[in-house]
């Protein structure tokens, strides 16, 4: 398999697709959130693509590229975990397009993640 069949096999996963959809869809959603509340500079949106957006790219990359080096013996297991990976980038990409929505004055079910209130006060 060469460098190009490689990165075609990597690139055609549907989970790497949906990252990067899910990657437009933030940044739009950023972007957006920004500009409503009159607070959009260029400079935190390269910071974030840096220390975020291609960190979670080159992770997914690498995660595949385990899957694909393991003997076909351990194909379950890493498979699972390549999965499982790609599974909290997209959690985690979701809440961040949910907070720029919520940031946004955007009205969301409770369900997707308002923290719930404890009440700490002490009863006799």
């Amino acid at each position: 398999m060469n460098l190009l069949q490689l990165l075609q096999v990597i690139v055609s996963h549907p989970l790497f697709l949906g990252v990067l959809v899910l990657l437009a869809a933030n940044i739009i959603a950023g972007i957006a959130a920004a500009l409503y509340l009159k607070d959009f500079h260029l400079a935190p949106l390269g910071d974030w693509l840096m220390s975020r957006a291609i960190p979670y790219i080159l992770g997914g990359i690498t995660m595949q590229l385990v899957v694909i080096a393991l003997p076909e013996e351990m194909s379950g297991i890493s498979s699972a975990t390549g999965w499982l990976v790609w599974a909290f980038v997209i959690a985690s990409l979701i809440g961040k397009i949910i907070e720029n929505l919520r940031m946004m004055g955007m009205p969301l079910p409770a369900v997707l993640g308002d923290k719930p209130k404890i009440d700490a006060s002490v009863k006799p």
